[in-house]
């Protein structure tokens, strides 16, 4: 009777560890971990843009940001992702480390320590963005073709809510969709 108890046991276990694992709210990528994939319509703040560094002439600019914890030692630049879906391509516009501003002349944040977050700005073309609107993108690594290059994200569509806070992310993330 022990010996079926501990395996019952065994069995509720594992089937614990693997719900869990499936309903994770982050996601691997090539520098660590996604917590948070938002869009909004609600216009981000870029400190010292240029209009003609990023041209968006778009019809219908909605604003994507992609909230990670990278690995040890990681550095992060707008230059390293983008965003695809389909055959639209849609380069990283800023990063910020924490929940400080976005910054148009920060291009580069090196080194990261154990834990820092960082946020990827990146403005789309959604002509006809609803409420409802599915938002399945590819967050795409721009400087290599081996290792994790693609990453596919579910975005929470927030419509013209704001994005959510560095600080009201938890550790365990809040991404929503399958892996």
């Amino acid at each position: 009777m022990k010996e079926r108890l501990t395996h019952i046991f065994f069995i509720a276990v594992v089937l614990l560890f693997f719900t869990a694992s499936a309903n994770a709210a982050v996601r691997r990528f090539r520098l660590g971990e996604i917590l948070c994939a938002q869009m909004s319509k609600r216009m981000m703040s870029v400190a010292n843009w240029n209009k003609l560094a990023f041209p968006a002439n778009y019809n219908s600019k909605v604003y994507a940001v992609v909230v990670v914890k990278l690995d040890k030692g990681r550095s992060l630049s707008i230059y390293d992702y983008s965003l695809k879906q389909g055959y639209d391509t849609f380069p990283c516009v800023a990063i910020r480390k924490g929940s400080g501003s976005f910054n148009a002349d920060t291009w580069k944040l090196d080194k990261s320590s154990s834990g820092d977050i960082y946020s990827m700005l990146f403005i789309v073309n959604i002509p006809g963005y609803s409420s409802s609107a599915k938002l399945d993108y590819t967050l795409t690594y721009n400087l290599s073709k081996s290792g994790i290059v693609k990453t596919k994200l579910d975005f929470k569509n927030l419509y013209y809510s704001s994005f959510t806070s560095i600080n009201s992310i938890p550790k365990t993330g809040l991404l929503q969709g399958k892996k």
